[in-house]
């Protein structure tokens, strides 16, 4: 009997558009979390790369970037004269074109003395040799990649109405932001003529006091020029994923709050719409408590399949958004994915969400009296 009375309920085209809504709703949960894995998936390979260490900047002032900034390369005398100070790299830092297979690129080109001191204190890997003649440069793997650049290619870079052909003596592998960047040597065919440099990385040996050392730069150094410490990602990173993971909490329980609503507008409904086979039920001796797990069983079983589908609409929702993404812009790359806990999380949380948005229409059509239903 119960379960005729339940199929009686589940007939009718308000119980399609009752699992259609609440899977529309449980979809942008599904959604947001299916991407939201992959970027932490992303970001934690990013936090496991090789970390640098500690390493600062000496820059202009007043310059808003690296690329802005300038400063007198001649700096790089004076931190060598501490003793604490392990490396010192000054850099020229440019914005340029490369002329690529795919059309033009904007990079970014890091001019350096010692490239292969450089590259050797951020533990790269080299697929080929260290640019040092007038007319080679190094190319990170990230970049080549986009680029479709391979050792010994010729290639030609852009910068001030100028074109430079270099040739790629090496393409190397640093898991840092060099990665996508052209790397080139200061007495090469890309030499400024300019005293300046744009930063002075340097280092500081193991075991030093940093406060105390950079505090003594800080005072030899120029009114003009600071310091600035390189940030660290995995520190950075990891807090960004906790604050996203707060804000997808925080959203997600705004949608279970209006998956409750709409649960009591879709009970509430189905007490009015059903009022004359509630009353049949009570004119046949059903007693409140079994009128009430109908329609609890009722809005259960809504919930179940709302959730099986808004999860499924909201993965393939994702997937489907992320590939014609990807058709647009071929170097963005977006899988987005869901977790088995997730899944039954999401599914608990729906069910959960709509019993207790049906709770007060089912009990109030519980406490009804025979009479009080209308025929």
């Amino acid at each position: 009997m119960f379960a005729a009375n339940c199929k009686i309920f589940l007939r009718g085209h308000r119980t399609i558009s009752a699992i259609l809504a609440l899977a529309l709703l449980v979809a942008i949960v599904s959604s947001m979390h299916s991407i939201i894995n992959y970027i932490n998936e992303r970001s934690e390979a990013l936090v496991s790369l090789v970390q640098i260490g500690e390493t600062y900047l000496l820059m202009n002032r007043d310059a808003e970037s690296i690329v802005d900034s300038q400063v007198d390369a001649d700096l790089a005398e004076s931190l060598i004269k501490f003793s604490e100070v392990k490396w010192v790299f000054p850099q020229k830092i440019i914005n340029a074109y490369l002329e690529a297979n795919m059309g033009i690129l904007a990079v970014r080109v890091r001019i350096l003395e010692d490239v292969g001191g450089f590259l050797k204190f951020r533990g790269a890997r080299m697929n080929g040799a260290v640019a040092k003649s007038l007319a080679e440069v190094n190319i990170g793997e990230v970049l080549a990649r986009v680029a479709g650049i391979s050792v010994n290619d010729t290639i030609n870079l852009l910068y001030k109405g100028e074109t430079f052909t270099l040739r790629v003596a090496g393409i190397f592998t640093s898991q840092t932001e060099l990665d996508a960047e052209v790397i080139a040597p200061m007495k090469g065919h890309l030499h400024i003529e300019d005293e300046r440099v744009s930063i002075i990385e340097f280092s500081l040996k193991e075991n030093m006091d940093e406060a105390g050392v950079i505090s003594r730069i800080a005072e030899a150094l120029p009114e003009t020029v600071r310091v600035v410490k390189v940030q660290q990602p995995g520190n950075f990173i990891r807090r960004l994923n906790e604050q996203t993971i707060i804000f997808l909490n925080v959203w997600s329980l705004a949608v279970y709050a209006v998956v409750a609503a709409a649960s009591y507008m879709i009970s509430a409904r189905l007490t009015v719409d059903s009022s004359y086979e509630l009353a049949m039920l009570r004119a046949l001796g059903a007693r409140g408590r079994q009128i009430l797990t109908l329609i609890i069983t009722y809005m259960a079983i809504i919930a179940f399949l709302g959730s099986i589908l808004g999860i499924a609409l909201g993965l393939v929702g994702a997937q489907v958004i992320s590939t014609i993404f990807r058709w647009l812009q071929p170097t963005v790359e977006l899988l987005p994915f869901l977790k088995i806990e997730e899944t039954a999380k999401m599914l608990a949380l729906t069910l959960v969400s709509s019993i207790l948005g049906c709770m007060y229409p089912a009990l109030k059509a519980s406490r009804s009296t025979y009479a009080e239903q209308p025929l």
